[in-house]
């Protein structure tokens, strides 16, 4: 059993052993979501020196693993790869492989943003996941400017002090308003100064939704 999470590995240290394709993938990846990278493998790709990655030239050693605060095993050995997993998960270290390890504490699952939205797809197929990332993208990109506004009015909302219950509800009904609608409620959310004028926005929402 798993639980689909996303992970924070800002300013957090990653150790990628490996030098080849998949190695410089997951190197892109984390460095893209701010992690300090460094990458662990006697042979290594040309583009790692374009990437902001700490190489080192070297076979893969237990000490590696000091101070990260995760690993991935992207070898071309499958016997290194489990190794590396068996010697994280002594540690308490997240781990991942490039191979299907049971052991591994996470896998990788493809995903793309479309505005706020994350689109994330595990099928044991890479080339299905691609395809089906793709249909799902067009599934999604007409409520990317309604989630953005939505996600305006939610922070706007969540931190006033407001009747928990009547938060929650306004929060689910203005899902059900169109983009031309949540242009007017958002500007009505900046102005509110008080309970009174939630409860008249309230009202406008739960009660009168079609005349915004």
């Amino acid at each position: 059993m798993s639980v689909c999470v996303q992970l924070n590995v800002n300013k957090k240290n990653v150790l990628i052993v490996g030098g080849g394709k998949v190695a410089l993938r997951k190197t892109k990846q984390f460095i893209s979501e701010g992690a300090y990278v460094y990458v662990v493998a006697t042979k290594l790709l040309e583009e790692f020196k374009n990437t902001n990655s700490i190489m080192v030239n070297d076979i893969y050693k237990k000490e590696y693993l000091n101070d990260k605060f995760l690993v991935f095993a992207a070898t071309d050995d499958k016997q290194l790869n489990s190794n590396i997993i068996r010697d994280a998960n002594e540690l308490g270290i997240l781990c991942g492989n490039a191979n299907y390890d049971c052991f591994a504490s996470f896998h990788s699952m493809k995903y793309q943003t479309v505005g706020d939205i994350v689109i994330a797809c595990s099928t044991g197929s890479p080339d299905m996941s691609n395809q089906l990332i793709e249909d799902f993208k067009q599934c999604v990109q007409p409520y990317e400017e309604k989630l953005k506004l939505i996600n305006l009015i939610r922070k706007q909302i969540v931190n006033r002090n407001i009747d928990y219950l009547k938060k929650r509800v306004f929060l689910k009904e203005i899902c059900n308003l169109d983009t031309e609608q949540l242009y007017k409620i958002k500007d009505e959310v900046y102005s509110i100064n008080c309970d009174k004028s939630f409860d008249k926005l309230f009202n406008l929402v739960i009660k009168n939704n079609a005349d915004i």
